[in-house]
């Protein structure tokens, strides 16, 4: 049962990391597009 947890536990752990550099990762992209926008006005 503690193992079953413990998997569980990694697993959730995992999925939320994805998820926030996932986040993350579209967070920049859209900065990124915003500052060249202003860049090429």
């Amino acid at each position: 049962m503690r193992h079953s947890f413990s998997g569980l536990s990694m697993y959730r752990s995992i999925h939320t990391c994805l998820h926030t550099c996932a986040c993350a990762h579209t967070h920049i992209y859209a900065c990124t597009a915003h500052i060249l926008t202003h860049i090429k006005n």
